[in-house]
């Protein structure tokens, strides 16, 4: 299939906890290292990256660990009725604005009407969850 834009892999998955202190110890003790926690004020949220790899590869993963920062913000809504979990998973894409156009083309919804300012210079757009199979799917581009 001949797509305007690339998947390039899996970005990060994003967290939930009840305890995001907690779960950030847990992390840590199994040697994975942290990023410094960042405001994503478009998002109402407080981010911590972890690297999902003791080791620093070229490629690897995140796991960020989402923390409110008001009570209407989009994690307080999920902690509310979930209790903690994963929220999302983000693929990183070699151009949001190609895969947004592509994607509306072919009726797919998103919560915003374009890409924001996501963490560490990024730029994010999610899908509504109805049309990923109730998932909710960010893209990710980076700056």
């Amino acid at each position: 299939m001949n797509l305007p834009f690339r998947i390039l892999g899996v970005h990060h998955i994003g967290l939930a906890p009840k305890t995001p202190t907690a779960t950030q110890r847990f992390f840590s003790l199994l040697g994975l290292s942290a990023e410094v926690p960042e405001a994503v004020v478009s998002q109402k949220v407080v981010c911590t990256q972890f690297h999902a790899t003791s080791t620093l590869t070229s490629s690897h993963s995140l796991l960020e660990i989402l923390e409110p920062t008001s009570e209407d913000s989009p994690i307080s809504k999920f902690l509310s009725e979930r209790k903690g979990g994963i929220h999302h998973l983000a693929l990183e894409v070699d151009d949001i604005h190609a895969a947004v156009a592509y994607l509306r083309g072919k009726q797919v919804a998103f919560l915003s009407e374009t890409p924001t300012s996501g963490s560490h210079g990024t730029q994010v757009i999610f899908v509504h969850p109805r049309d990923a199979g109730g998932l909710l799917i960010e893209l990710v581009q980076q700056g």
